[in-house]
């Protein structure tokens, strides 16, 4: 299946709050190719969605360090630092 029609059926499901199908294709998506920042990113909001803010923090970390030019990546991460403390 394509990168991102995993992606997008994630996605899809992030919106529709059903966070363990969402999951379920990122962790399909991830395995196809798992150098996708975006992927790191959306399922770091599933997480947060879901309530476990140190889980989301570290796929923050794992998205920032496979883009470490990318500002905006530094900034959220940080903010999700604080968030756990």
């Amino acid at each position: 299946m394509h990168l991102w029609l995993l992606y997008f059926a994630a996605n899809h499901f992030y919106q529709k709050r059903d966070l363990d199908h969402a999951l379920t294709w990122l962790n399909k998506a991830i395995e196809h190719t798992p150098t996708v920042v975006d992927l790191y990113v959306l399922k770091a909001k599933v997480y947060k969605r879901a309530g476990d803010l140190l889980r989301a923090s570290s796929l923050y970390d794992e998205a920032r360090k496979l883009d470490l030019a990318d500002r905006y990546l530094n900034a959220v991460s940080s903010r999700y630092k604080l968030r756990v403390d």
